[in-house]
């Protein structure tokens, strides 16, 4: 599974949210790409988590 996958809701399945941490359910309304509580939209923050992990560290001497 991919990360930005992840983050997708199917029938019956909880997500979490990557930012907040909130459960969503699928109880919850809305668009299903995004956090019902802070908004955040799941494949952002999984692009910029895949970002952050291929970008060279930098070193401190």
């Amino acid at each position: 599974m991919t990360a930005a996958s992840q983050y997708q809701l199917a029938a019956g399945e909880v997500v979490q949210c990557p930012r907040c941490h909130y459960i969503r359910s699928s109880r919850d309304f809305g668009a299903t790409e995004a956090c019902p509580r802070c908004g955040v939209v799941y494949s952002s923050m999984a692009t910029a988590a895949k970002r952050r992990s291929e970008s060279p560290q930098s070193r401190e001497v």
